[in-house]
């Protein structure tokens, strides 16, 4: 059997000829100015040859073929060309555009200023990057055409129209980019606009139609539920119509018009229409005005039969339409006025019983669906805020100490309501002290770390009384303070502090305030008391993961670090010290004839001398320093970043702050004094153990000093 032959698609034989004649756009651009540069087709003005006439006519032919690609390619994918094609079609429109007017004689012809039009054009429809390019080439193509005339003595091709013509290619292609680009920056802000009244005609629209339960709501939701509503509008108003159209058939009206009532009730706007009239207002009318102020006052229907010409009480007509007979009906929602719906015909057709029970069905049908997409949009809030209770919840379940507490705290309760200024202060019941453990915004971050006694503040009061504060959430009272006396809110509105509470007792409290009136509704206050018993939970859960971590790592006595952690936060600091390649200084210290204190002084001053060396310790070295309670009457220094010069003078400022201690007993006034000794890193050893024992043997040779001293290894 034959082998049939693999024959291209005519399709994609004629799309690579377009391809090629495309990318042949600058191969071709340049030899046409090469021809022109050396005569070839410049010739005597006026004449003409065949090979002139088809060059013209291949060019114009490949252009139109370019173009016409061109146009479908953008059509089918909506994207530019690449850079490469982009250039070769403006290549081939202004060699076509050249030919063609030099070929004319165009030097001293008027059609020359078209080249400035192209330009122009080119310019303005192409990237910055291809117009420069065109720019470009259409430069050296007038420089080429220059030079070509020089050689041939034609006239018109001096100096200084080159450099005239030059001069307005690039004013034109400059004033066209710039005309581009305010067209489109005018374009851009007419469609944000336009948008931004889409959005708040949405935004009235759901108000008006009670889509939401609460108005007000922080930038994050909105944002997260702005389609929802936008969806739910769209719906309520898809339906109203629908039964408008389906009304105004089934009783034969020449108009079915649903006027909605806006927040007040003081006017009503026509929202949907079907209607044979071109009459209808656009505009709002008073609530109050003809037939309808008679709706909506008794809140009944109304059946006008026979109605005079001159009749003028349907005002939802802008002009003189004769009306013959009128219905119309309340649309109620739970006793609460909603609007009208009314239809009314031109004919002196009365409607019937039947027709007004059709009228007080659709009605309800209307109210039905608005409370239907109502109660989707509040199931979707729902479940929004369950998903962000949740977030919450796994936030502060990960968070084990108390500034990752207060910043899961914060972030939580910013997703559900905006404020301008938060904060987390704790209560201790032992001291009865309030203390501003968190505060961001202006006028209260100067407020974080800061204790203040109860008052009749509302953060005491909350504690106390351990229900929510200002009653209604609006900060009425400015005079009144929120934290101590001389803090005042200034500009907030909207003010709550809720209490934390933990098995009946209140540790704390929640305070959010805002510049916005009426944040805080009901709903959104009980979304924050559930965010809040979580805080309180919370707080509880670190303060008692501290106070675990405390008797695990510190010594119950001095508070310093316990033996065990000391060792393990040295090692870490040794293999610090390595990478950084950094001296430190390593102090054993014990306090001389202790035993004698505890004899001659008793156990409990014993104590009390440990309690006081320790803090002699904690206040005069550095917060990077590490200092532990040993064993007994030892105990340890490292001194990270310091030599065993830096290291002796603090361990002689050490021993000197204890030797000026001085203690009161039973028995009488006593001091004590204490021994130190020091080894180095990476001097003396690079190794834990090695350099502990150093340290022991210098403060070994303190003691046969005669104590009261300070050794370093070095020196023995």
């Amino acid at each position: 059997m034959a082998t049939l032959a693999h024959q291209p698609h005519p399709f994609r034989a004629r799309r690579a000829l377009r391809l090629d004649l495309g990318r042949a756009g600058l191969p071709l651009f340049l030899a046409v100015l090469l021809a022109l540069m050396t005569g070839g087709l410049l010739g005597p003005q006026g004449a003409s040859t065949v090979w002139q006439v088809l060059a013209l006519l291949g060019l114009v032919v490949a252009d139109v073929s370019l173009i016409s690609r061109r146009l479908a390619e953008e059509t089918a994918k909506s994207k530019g060309f690449a850079f490469v094609d982009d250039v070769a079609a403006g290549a081939f429109a202004l060699i076509t555009l050249l030919v063609a007017l030099r070929y004319t004689g165009a030097l001293q012809n008027d059609l020359y200023p078209l080249t400035f039009v192209v330009v122009a054009y080119l310019s303005a429809v192409s990237r910055p990057t291809v117009s420069g390019v065109l720019l470009g080439l259409l430069v050296g193509a007038e420089v080429l055409f220059y030079g070509a005339g020089q050689s041939v003595g034609l006239e018109g091709h001096g100096v200084a129209p080159l450099v005239f013509r030059i001069g307005f290619f690039v004013l034109f292609a400059t004033l066209a980019i710039a005309f581009h680009k305010v067209a489109a920056f005018k374009d851009q802000r007419q469609e944000a606009a336009r948008e931004q009244r889409q959005a708040s005609r949405i935004q009235h629209r759901e108000q008006e139609l009670r889509l939401s339960s609460s108005p007000e709501s922080s930038a994050d939701r909105e944002a997260a539920r702005g389609r929802l509503v936008a969806d739910a509008v769209g719906a309520c108003e898809r339906a109203s119509y629908h039964t408008l159209n389906v009304l105004k058939h089934g009783v034969r009206a020449r108009t079915a018009v649903l006027l909605w009532a806006d927040l007040e009730g003081r006017e009503l706007t026509v929202r949907e229409l079907v209607s044979d009239s071109d009459l209808v207002v656009e505009r709002s009318i008073p609530a109050g005005s003809g037939v309808i102020g008679g709706i909506t006052q008794r809140r009944e229907p109304l059946n006008l039969p026979h109605l005079r010409p001159s009749y003028r009480g349907i005002t939802y007509y802008q002009g003189p339409e004769k009306v013959g007979a009128f219905l119309g009906v309340p649309v109620l929602e739970d006793g609460e006025l909603r609007g009208v719906l009314c239809v009314d015909r031109a004919e002196d057709v009365p409607f019937t019983a039947h027709d007004e029970q059709i009228l007080v069905d659709a009605a309800e049908q209307i109210v039905h669906t608005v409370a239907n997409e109502r109660l989707f949009i509040d199931i979707e809030q729902t479940r929004y805020e369950l998903s962000q209770f949740y977030e919450a919840s796994r936030a502060l379940a990960n968070a084990t100490n108390l500034e990752g507490v207060f910043e899961a705290s914060l972030q939580t309760v910013r997703r559900l309501a905006a404020f301008d200024l938060a904060a987390i202060t704790l209560f201790d019941a032992g001291t009865g002290l309030h203390t501003v453990a968190k505060a961001i915004g202006e006028g209260v971050e100067h407020l974080q770390g800061v204790s203040f006694q109860p008052n009749s503040g509302l953060v005491a009061m909350a504690v106390n009384l351990r229900h929510y504060l200002p009653v209604g959430g609006d900060h009425r009272n400015h005079r009144a303070h929120t934290f101590d006396r001389d803090t005042r809110l200034k500009g907030i509105q909207s003010l709550v502090v809720l209490p934390l509470i933990v098995q009946e007792r209140a540790i704390g409290t929640l305070v959010l305030g805002t510049e916005a009136a009426n944040a805080f509704s009901r709903e959104r206050r009980e979304m924050l008391e559930v965010v809040a018993n979580q805080v309180a939970v919370a707080i509880e859960n670190a303060q008692s993961y501290a106070r675990l971590e405390e008797l695990a790592t510190t010594d119950g006595l001095t508070k310093l670090l316990n033996r065990r952690t000391f060792l393990d936060r040295l090692d870490v600091a040794l293999k610090r010290a390595e990478r950084s390649q950094a001296e430190s200084t390593f102090i054993l210290t014990d306090i001389d004839f202790f035993k004698k204190v505890n004899d001659n002084h008793g156990h409990p001053m014993g104590d009390e001398v440990l309690r006081q060396i320790a803090k002699v310790f904690q206040d005069t070295l550095r917060c990077t320093d590490l200092v532990g309670r040993y064993g007994g009457e030892e105990f340890v220094i490292l001194l990270e970043n310091t030599d065993l010069e830096g290291g002796v003078q603090m361990a002689e400022r050490l021993r000197n702050a204890v030797a000026d201690l001085r203690f009161e007993s039973e028995q009488g006034p006593f001091q004590v004094t204490v021994s130190l000794g020091l080894s180095s890193y990476p001097n003396d050893s690079k190794l834990q153990e090695p350099l502990i024992d150093m340290a022991d043997q210098a403060l070994y040779a303190c003691k046969h000093a005669g104590r009261n001293c300070t050794k370093t290894f070095a020196e023995l």
